[in-house]
């Protein structure tokens, strides 16, 4: 992907709450302790690709599940505004670093020591999920402070 080659999207018409609640059942099933708050405020309906949007849902929830506060709910808001699908992903938890704010969406990215010893993943989910919104044409970005970490997608529909 870094080589230009682009990532290929199989486009058909999905519902994103759809998928996202796909995704919400198969992260709560995998892991029961995980408490998630599904606010769908739309039935948005775009042409994308189904298996790369659930990638990019399950890679967002993932990370909330994991370095989040386990005793907070994650909040996932869908909603739709100027022909834009809007997925917001929200953890309350530790604030990620400013440095690896800055690169988060860049491969091989991860945390500080204490973060990393949390699991063995290789840093790729948060760049997989950066090229799979700009190969819908959408945008991808995060906030994190003493509030929490919030990811927001926007697709165009």
């Amino acid at each position: 992907m870094r080589l230009g080659s682009g990532l290929s999207l199989s486009r058909e018409p999905v519902s994103l709450g759809a998928v996202v609640t796909a995704v919400v059942d198969e992260i709560e099933a995998a892991s029961p302790s995980a408490r998630i708050v599904l606010k769908d405020g739309a039935n948005t309906v775009g042409q994308w690709d189904r298996a790369k949007l659930s990638r990019l849902v399950m890679n967002l929830l993932r990370n909330a599940v994991q370095y989040g506060d386990p005793e907070q709910a994650i909040q996932v808001v869908l909603d739709e505004s100027d022909g834009n699908a809007r997925l917001r992903i929200e953890n309350a938890g530790d604030p990620i670093p400013a440095d690896v704010l800055s690169q988060i969406f860049e491969p091989m990215t991860r945390g500080d020591a204490d973060v990393q010893r949390r699991g063995t993943n290789l840093g790729l989910g948060l760049f997989i999920c950066r090229q799979i919104v700009d190969a819908h044409g959408g945008n991808i970005s995060v906030r994190s402070d003493a509030t929490g970490t919030h990811f927001l997608v926007l697709l165009p529909c």
